[in-house]
């Protein structure tokens, strides 16, 4: 089980957040610019949350915002940090300043396994299920990754799909990302997700849970504006 932590430059929450997930998850993961909205760099936010817990952090990195010299940089900064992983991402459009454009997801990864300093740091993507199966099994499948967190999964039963067997029998770690909120809070986080994902019901996760046992390595909890309802949600979880 793993939970995304806030990427905030709040050292005293940093590690507030830390204390809470330590006994509660396997890994957490650090989103870089959430929305496109800057906030502290999440490689920095996944070591510190690393050394303070014992768990093991992935930070992201957003190819939108820098070029392939910025990307060797900070791909190095997270090997030499020791963390778990990193996810590259195009990710959303910068709330400041204009976009790099220098790299796609695909370029990214094809450049950081062309980097013999690079080796041995596990590397994701994402993947959408809003994307066509061809283009799923391209990304699973021709990349040379470690693990994905898969979007826009509506219905658990997406996951029972030769592609993402074929993917973990390559030894890719298959992660649906579980977007999670209180009713009075949901249609509030729809919007803000631009209906581009599904937001589940803290009662329905443990459900959920068990239909995606033997489909999937983890599941990735996020609950934005509220990170209590995550914790809430993996408390019962462990319960």
């Amino acid at each position: 089980m793993l939970i995304e932590i806030p990427p905030t430059s709040s050292r005293r929450r940093v590690l507030e957040y830390a204390k809470c997930v330590e006994d509660l998850v396997d890994a957490v993961f650090v989103p870089e610019a959430p929305l496109g909205r800057p906030r502290a760099l999440s490689i920095a936010v996944a070591h510190l949350v690393s050394e303070a817990t014992g768990v093991p952090a992935i930070a992201s990195v957003r190819t939108k915002d820098i070029n392939a010299n910025a990307l060797v940089s900070m791909l190095g900064a997270a090997k030499l940090l020791n963390l778990h992983g990193v996810l590259i991402t195009r990710g959303d459009p910068p709330l400041m300043g204009k976009e790099v454009g220098d790299l796609g997801t695909e370029d990214a990864i094809k450049l950081a396994r062309a980097d013999r300093r690079l080796r041995g740091l596990r590397l994701g993507v994402v993947v959408s299920l809003a994307k066509s199966r061809g283009m799923i099994s391209e990304r699973l499948l021709g990349l040379d990754i470690d693990f994905a967190f898969v979007t826009r999964m509506w219905d658990p039963e997406q996951m029972n799909d030769d592609v993402f067997s074929a993917a973990r029998r390559r030894g890719v770690e298959i992660v649906p990302y579980v977007v999670v909120s209180r009713s009075e809070e949901a249609e509030r986080v729809f919007e803000l997700l631009k209906g581009h994902q599904r937001v589940w019901r803290p009662s329905e996760v443990p459900r959920l849970v068990e239909l995606l046992e033997g489909l999937v390595d983890g599941i990735l909890i996020t609950s934005p504006h509220r990170f209590e309802t995550s914790i809430e949600v993996l408390r019962s979880l462990r319960s």
